[in-house]
């Protein structure tokens, strides 16, 4: 590598800017943009890119106004040395602050997630040392690197955005624009601070060959690291939808929950975090850099350098160098501020108002007014590259796999000790050496405790056992019908896991008609785990094909919060044999009332995709006849008639015969089809009314959710009706519209 060369070309630039543009601000971004907007929050990641890359042309414009001159030489020459100097110094501790609490946020985040036992100081010295490392290589040397780095995250970010579209519901977006343009202009200009680092484009002059076109590559730079925050911002909008604002880290959230294959890797979010890293270093990496650079420019005055001669780190190398390690120590020392989350983004906040928008606004403008009037070295870094990657993946406080005990369902019921409130339970995989000394008839794997909090119950456990209980690959949360009885319980219970990040959000949650406890001591098919069992049961859904359906930890959450009511599948034990009972619907946290299979079916023909795979069996010519449902759309549209609101279901079902008793189809197929079809829109419409009287007049819930659908779809009937929506709801018009394709 020639590294005395100093320069840079335009491609090069373009990488540094797109991988330092995406830093730890993406990561909280969703959460940001919806409290400001809903579910317009994708509006403001596109506002935020458009506002960028106009910054962008005109920080270039200044940049460009005396090629080979560094930024004080610039200034100075418009605006006198003296005050070149002191916005230096300005700029420089601007340049501190920004890589300090970005480089705080970043330990806050490594030792929530991946750290737990680790000193939060040392990941901030890790980073920060690997920083400054490169920066005292120089810009080609970074400039190489993020080629390199630029190439590995290419591919992690594509499985992501394939992943995460698997998974998602695009109807979170709606309702589309129809957050006020105050809330969007408010949200664009304060969450600017994403763009942060963008005034070093002022600095980087004197190090890029050719210079004609640089303003025209950092938009395009922009331009592509805007659309990624945009492309991130969206996905995970449509993941969480509401909940997105309760998440502290919603994209690394998302990445978590999302289920890659090969599932047996203990943290399958490692993939997609060490993404992120890669963009934190680049983002530290730069301003470290060019703090170094201001500096050794306010420093040194330097004379004119001979045609050819650049002005960089090799002009004054060691007070440059020197200036590094300054730079370095101070944003060391503005990480070990204890600024929490919140505060920490504050401060951003304010900076970009105050100083940032001088820098990137004011001051070029200034300039440009004044301008009218009158090799080895990238191996070295790559290897430590990889070290520090490696060291924040969680080696330090590993836990070897024969140490774990992985916990693979949860029951949590009532307790029934007077001086408890909980009861857990808890699945694991193989028996533990004490389970000889248990003095109840529960399996070996089942193991219990009672206690007043959740967290207390666990640690008991936990205590009694001689390895360490791992939640990373739990697949079902079970609740004691008991439990349901008592809202304050359930809170509770649900708050623990909402707290622990370990816990895997996507795990299924069942409740049990009578104790959770009972379930997870079932003897399922095949002696396999309960567990492991109904969540094999709920990924081959057709087994059980419309008498159940699937809710996760994430959804129950979502739903308890913003809607009030969730409908939770139930479960029976009877002689330690597990069996499916149709659903709990549970409002504000206690049990309202309970659906029975023909109900749940009923209830799911309403929703989409809620029938795939279902055994319809009606009557025909006196046998009865069952009916496979291969597709399955289910659409609600709300009507006003006659004062009285109506709910239009339109239920479009295709599917083929199982049986036919005496091969009654053979005769004519295209006329027994057509009589099965009608057969069999008779009865879904039978049910689906059956559920919705139930809901209506005995319930007096909205267990379908039509509110919510309401919001999204129909905004003008939502402000109308919203506020007396459970007197208006019982009262709803429900005509189901039903079309039946039998295969011939």
């Amino acid at each position: 590598m020639l590294s005395i060369n100093e320069k840079i070309s335009l491609r090069q630039l373009q990488n540094l800017i797109i991988i330092s543009a995406i830093g730890t601000g993406v990561i909280i971004l969703p959460r940001r943009v919806a409290e400001y907007a809903g579910s317009d929050g994708w509006i403001i990641a596109v506002l935020l890119t458009i506002l960028a890359m106009g910054i962008g042309a005109l920080v270039s414009t200044a940049a460009r106004l005396r090629p080979g001159d560094t930024f004080i030489q610039s200034t100075g020459h418009f605006l006198t040395r003296p005050v070149a100097c002191f916005l230096g110094a300005v700029l420089w501790l601007k340049l501190v602050f920004a890589a300090g609490l970005e480089l705080r946020a970043f330990m806050l985040v490594v030792q929530e997630v991946l750290l737990q036992y680790t000193p939060i100081f040392m990941t901030g010295i890790v980073m920060l040392l690997v920083a400054s490392y490169a920066a005292i290589k120089g810009i080609e040397t970074r400039a190489r690197v993020a080629e390199v780095l630029l190439a590995l995250m290419v591919l992690p970010f594509i499985f992501l955005i394939v992943l995460a579209v698997m998974d998602i519901n695009w109807s979170n977006l709606q309702p589309v624009f129809t957050a006020p343009p105050r809330n969007l202009l408010q949200g664009t200009l304060r969450l600017g601070f994403m763009f942060t680092g963008l005034e070093c484009v002022l600095l980087v002059s004197p190090y890029i060959h050719p210079k004609k076109k640089m303003g025209r590559a950092v938009v395009a730079a922009i331009g592509f690291a805007g659309l990624i925050i945009t492309v991130i911002t969206v996905l995970t909008l449509t993941k969480f939808g509401q909940g997105v604002v309760d998440l502290p880290w919603p994209v690394l959230s998302m990445m978590d929950m999302l289920n890659l294959p090969g599932a047996f890797i203990e943290r399958q979010d490692a993939l997609m975090f060490s993404f992120w890293i890669i963009t934190v270093f680049a983002f530290i990496n730069t301003l470290v850099f060019f703090g170094g650079v201001l500096i050794k420019d306010c420093l040194r005055k330097e004379k004119e350098p001979p045609p050819g001669r650049p002005h960089g780190p090799s002009r004054g190398n060691k007070l440059w160098q020197i200036g590094v390690l300054i730079t370095s120590a101070a944003v060391f020392g503005v990480c070990l501020i204890p600024w929490d989350e919140t505060e920490i983004y504050q401060r951003l906040d304010f900076m970009y108002l105050t100083v940032g928008l001088f820098f990137l606004v004011l001051l070029p403008l200034i300039l440009i007014i004044a301008s009218k009037l009158k090799g080895t070295k990238t191996a070295v870094l790559l290897v430590l590259g990889i070290i520090s990657l490696s060291t924040l993946s969680g080696c330090w406080d590993r836990v070897e796999i024969e140490n774990r005990a992985f916990v693979v369902a949860i029951a949590i019921d009532k307790a029934t000790d007077e001086e408890a409130r909980y009861a857990v339970t808890l699945s694991l995989p193989a028996a533990n050496d004490s389970a000889e000394d248990e003095e109840d008839d529960d399996p070996p794997y089942i193991k219990k405790a009672s206690a007043k909090t959740v967290t207390e119950a666990i640690k008991e456990i936990n205590a009694e056992t001689d390895t360490q209980l791992y939640f990373g690959q739990t697949k079902m949360l079970v609740l004691g019908n008991a439990l349901l009885e008592d809202p304050d319980l359930v809170n509770g219970a649900l708050d623990y896991f909402n707290r622990h990040h370990e816990i895997d959000r996507a795990m299924y949650v069942l409740v049990a008609n009578g104790e959770g406890a009972d379930v997870l001591a079932a003897t399922p098919p095949g002696d396999k785990l309960p567990g492991k069992y109904v969540a094999a049961i709920y990924k081959d859904k057709h087994k059980i094909g419309g008498t159940s359906f699937i809710i996760n930890l994430d959804n129950l959450v979502t739903q308890m919060k913003y809607m009030g009511t969730v409908m939770v599948p139930a479960l029976n034990v009877e002689d330690k044999a597990i069996s499916f009972l149709g659903a709990a619907l549970i409002n504000n946290g206690a049990k309202a009332g309970q659906l029975d299979e023909e109900e749940l079916r009923g209830y799911l023909w309403g929703v989409d995709n809620g029938g795939l795979g279902a055994i319809v069996t009606t009557t025909a010519l006196g046998s009865p006849i069952p009916f496979k449902v291969e597709k399955h759309t289910a659409n609600v549209r709300f009507v006003e008639h006659d004062n009285k609101l109506q709910a239009h279901m339109q239920v479009e079902i295709s599917g083929s015969i199982e049986e036919c008793p005496d091969g009654n189809d053979l005769l004519n197929r295209e006329s027994y089809s057509l009589h099965m079809a009608q057969l069999l829109e008779e009865t879904i419409k039978k049910e689906i009314l059956h559920t919705a009287t139930k809901m209506q007049d005995e319930l007096e819930l909205d267990g379908y959710h039509w509110l919510e659908i309401m919001r999204k779809k129909q905004h003008d009937l939502y402000q109308r009706y919203a506020p007396r929506w459970r007197e208006v709801f019982t009262g709803v018009e429900v005509i189901p519209d039903v079309k039946v394709t039998v295969k011939a």
